[in-house]
């Protein structure tokens, strides 16, 4: 089992979807599952509308990618959602992150799961507590 964290648009400066995402899906198919919170979907969609209204990604790579994405057919897990104003809020606090990076971590953390992340403070955090990180 993995968990998979958005793609962060400073990761994606300069570079071309659906090509970027490709990688990142053929190593995360290989897994049994993927595991996100709720927030993951809302972010990935977010992130891929900015991408192309700011002209960093071609009209229509948005649709690609999301389709892509979509066939990971990810596992849902809700409790960092209603876990926000306590467990969540904590990692939050104890790692100098935002509530919506330390749902992430802290879903990694009570599954016992690796988290896959290029975003650098997320990175450090997951690695303090312990987590295994997937590049």
């Amino acid at each position: 089992m993995i968990l998979l964290l958005p793609i962060r648009p400073s990761e994606l400066r300069g570079q071309r979807l659906p090509r970027e995402l490709q990688k990142p899906i053929s190593c995360l198919t290989a897994w049994r599952s993927v595991v996100v919170p709720s927030l993951w979907f809302l972010e990935i969609a977010n992130t891929l509308l900015k991408l192309e209204r700011t002209r960093r990604i071609p009209a229509g790579h948005r649709r690609k990618a999301l389709a892509e994405l979509a066939k990971l057919s990810p596992q849902v897990d809700d409790a960092p959602a209603v876990s926000a104003f306590t467990a969540v809020s904590d990692v939050a606090e104890k790692y100098g992150l935002s509530v919506y990076d330390a749902a992430f971590l802290e879903l990694a953390l009570r599954r016992g799961v690796p988290l896959a992340s290029r975003d650098q403070p997320l990175v450090e955090a997951a690695k303090k507590a312990g987590v295994l990180v997937i590049p």
